[in-house]
């Protein structure tokens, strides 16, 4: 049992029945208080079924060592010794009573010479004896009866009586059968581990070796689950690398063979005047085109400011990210990203989309313009939704928030220009320095 227990068999699944007759000691083994283990074996036994000859239990016993102590003024050796008297008891008082049967019938003084009449008068019979109820069947053995026991909280508890009883005498004379039978007699309800106290199966309902059960299912779901997670796994890989190789597609940066810049030249009253053949328009002849330049690239007008270097430039995966996020916004008060050139002809271009009126400084401190307060209302509200629109993308940063980088339209609506840009080239610039 302790064998049992370590191999955590111990649960409502399996019920131990323990035979135990004609026992050589007077205890059982989870009574004993100086083994070392004790309580392991108590837990062991715990719940277990001992089924035991009645006639055996202490009372008896103890009864039986008692008179015999009295009639023969001595102790019997040890408990299996008084079990055995009582067995010789019963069985000479069975020859008595045979005995004196046989005499009553015959007479006989030498009736005891006559062992197949006392043999049949040992037989189909029943008496009390020193064992409690002796039953002996047409073949004069004996027929015990049985009672069993749980093992609960360390000490036994009766569940069920088999009652020893003989059998129809009509039958076991004519046929030899049911001669004995066993009645039970259930004393305790409901004393299993199942749930609802019912025994359990004799047999697991997929057999012992589980052959009685499909488990097709079982492993079309798990084969199915496991298809599922791979491939979900390997749509998040797929996702992930398509994700980083739209990334590394780098659609913001420019050819530098793709852009022209246009070189500006002014009449003397300020307005542009058309160079090497190109159309410029002369709606914009502010302080901020001295500091960019203007472009023209696939057939698009881009404003351009060109830094001169020689050092490569290396674009980390967030600058990468950052790129791609710039490129996709699209805003009425943003002004379109368009691109980068980098790492070509020794130099470094920033692009945006090019906006006809200028800067918000050149509209405001233009005095050859009268603005009244709706106008000035409507930039500010522009000036606002721009950066409202900023922090609520990805980007999360309006960069340097000037009126030179508050460009006006041809619509008069403002656009914000050169935002998060100027970081990433400061931090280019510091670097390469």
């Amino acid at each position: 049992m302790l064998a049992v227990l370590k191999a955590n068999m111990k649960n409502a699944e399996y019920v131990y029945i323990l035979p135990w007759l004609s026992h050589i000691v007077d205890y059982f083994p989870w009574e004993v208080i100086k083994i070392k283990d004790n309580h392991l074996i108590k837990q062991a036994y715990e719940n277990a079924i001992v089924i035991t000859a009645q006639g055996y239990d202490h009372k008896l016993v103890q009864h039986f060592a008692h008179k015999f102590s009295k009639e023969t003024g001595h102790m019997a050796s040890s408990h299996y010794a008084i079990l055995v008297y009582m067995s010789l008891y019963d069985a000479l008082f069975l020859y008595g009573l045979a005995l004196r049967d046989a005499y009553d019938i015959t007479g006989d003084d030498h009736i005891n010479n006559n062992g197949s009449l006392i043999w049949k008068k040992m037989t189909n019979r029943q008496f009390l004896g020193m064992t409690g109820q002796v039953l002996i069947d047409n073949e004069a053995v004996r027929i015990p009866s049985y009672i069993t026991y749980q093992l609960y909280n360390g000490s036994l508890r009766t569940v069920v009586e088999l009652e020893a009883k003989l059998g129809d005498p009509e039958k076991c004379s004519l046929k030899g059968e049911e001669c004995s039978l066993h009645v039970p007699h259930e004393i305790l309800m409901n004393y299993w581990l199942t749930a609802n106290g019912e025994p359990p199966f004799d047999m697991p309902s997929c057999g012992y070796d589980g052959s009685l059960c499909d488990y097709t299912k079982y492993i079309l779901a798990g084969a199915s689950a496991i298809l599922s997670l791979l491939t979900i796994i390997i749509g998040y890989f797929l996702y992930m690398k398509g994700k980083e190789r739209r990334l590394y597609d780098m659609t913001w940066r420019i050819a530098r063979e793709s852009v022209r810049l246009l070189d500006l030249a002014t009449d003397h009253t300020g307005k542009s005047v058309e160079v090497n053949g190109s159309i410029i328009s002369n709606e914009s002849n502010t302080s901020q085109m001295l500091s960019m330049e203007r472009a023209i690239c696939n057939g698009v007008k881009i404003i351009s400011s060109p830094i001169s270097s020689n050092t490569k430039y290396y674009i980390s995966k967030n600058e990468l990210q950052i790129l791609k996020q710039l490129k996709m916004l699209e805003n009425e008060n943003l002004n379109k990203f368009y691109g980068i050139c980098f790492n070509q002809q020794n130099e470094l271009l920033i692009l945006w989309t090019y906006v006809t009126r200028g800067s918000l400084g050149d509209i405001i401190f233009n005095n050859e313009m009268k603005l009244n307060r709706n106008f000035l209302v409507s930039f500010a509200k522009d000036v606002v939704k721009g950066i409202f629109f900023l922090h609520s993308s990805p980007i999360q940063y309006h960069g340097l928030l000037c009126l030179q980088n508050c460009l006006v339209d041809s619509h008069w609506t403002v656009k914000l220009t050169d935002f998060y840009t100027e970081v990433i080239v400061a931090e280019k610039l510091l670097h390469n320095e």
